[in-house]
């Protein structure tokens, strides 16, 4: 397939490399520094205690890339769709947008560029983190969950493939809305106290009155899913968050990193899409409203 990675930060990088063996990929990314050491270097992705160069192509856009059958959006959600109607011209009437991002809303974005047939909504679990330019650490084998209701079956399968030719683990889903909102109730509840708190993910579980807060933010995310069709147990939400944290000492969380480093987080689609669902069908979430605003009371800050 002829795949074009939008946005070259650890998951771009981990995706775009790997599926850079047995594909024809391209990483568009507007870090020139990045993009012109990709194309001269290389990819440099350590697993496993070792360091394998890939080499897939770079670019800062898309001008001059004819449509590809394939585009993942790597780029962090608030610049979704800025990156996607810089790369208008990379979308053919066969072209799938696939989003692997963080936080839920994402089909708003890809439904302004595509039909439903065409946009792929989906979730990773594998993960990585920058150590350099160019170098990536991926930190372990995850599955890449895809929704593929109303999706062609042929290019679902192609698409599978593909995944499982890179060394990644395609799971099949009809609908990944419960997945999306068990993320959730991680990543706006943890997560997003780590940034408000400006602490490290164990601290949360830790510390009572940071482990009750941190509970109150499960519940909302819970209700907000319950109220989109979604049921989940509250409980076990509760459990894995907790072993989440305790198991991650001096782990930072990236939206805590946004915050410190002064840019801008993905609040507005993780605490912020769980406020906008709950108010869509009248459910008090006060908790998480707090949170949010918080949130975007610190990106207006300077950096700590």
């Amino acid at each position: 397939m002829r795949i074009a990675v939008i946005g070259a930060g650890a998951m771009g990088s981990v995706y775009g490399g790997l599926l850079s063996v047995h594909d024809d990929v391209t990483l568009i990314d507007t870090n020139k520094a990045l993009v012109n050491h990709i194309n001269s270097e290389g990819l440099c992705i350590a697993y496993k205690g070792e360091d394998r160069i890939y080499y897939p192509r770079a670019a800062v856009s898309s001008e001059g890339i004819d449509p590809v059958d394939l585009i993942i959006v790597f780029v962090k959600s608030p610049y979704t769709d800025a990156a996607l109607s810089a790369a208008k011209g990379l979308i053919g009437l066969d072209t799938y947008l696939m989003s692997l991002q963080n936080g839920g809303g994402h089909d708003e974005d890809l439904l302004k560029y595509t039909d439903s047939a065409h946009a792929i909504l989906g979730t990773t679990e594998d993960n990585g983190h920058v150590l350099g330019l160019g170098h990536i650490a991926r930190g372990g084998e995850g599955r890449t969950n895809i929704g593929t209701a109303g999706i062609d079956g042929d290019f679902i399968a192609k698409l599978s493939s593909s995944l499982s030719a890179a060394g990644f683990t395609p799971i099949l889903h009809d609908s990944v809305s419960a997945l999306i909102w068990e993320k959730l109730t991680v990543n706006a509840s943890l997560s997003a106290l780590t940034a408000v708190l400006a602490s490290d993910m164990s601290f949360i579980a830790s510390c009572p009155d940071a482990w009750t807060l941190c509970q109150a933010l499960i519940d909302e995310v819970t209700l907000a899913a319950e109220s989109e069709g979604v049921k989940l147990d509250p409980e076990k939400a509760k459990e894995n968050v907790k072993n989440v944290s305790l198991s991650n000492p001096g782990g930072i969380t990236s939206i805590a990193a946004d915050i410190s480093s002064g840019r801008k987080t993905e609040c507005d689609y993780i605490s912020g899409y769980v406020v906008r669902t709950a108010e869509k069908h009248g459910i008090p979430v006060p908790h998480q409203d707090s949170v949010y605003r918080i949130l975007r009371a610190l990106e207006a800050e300077k950096p700590r």
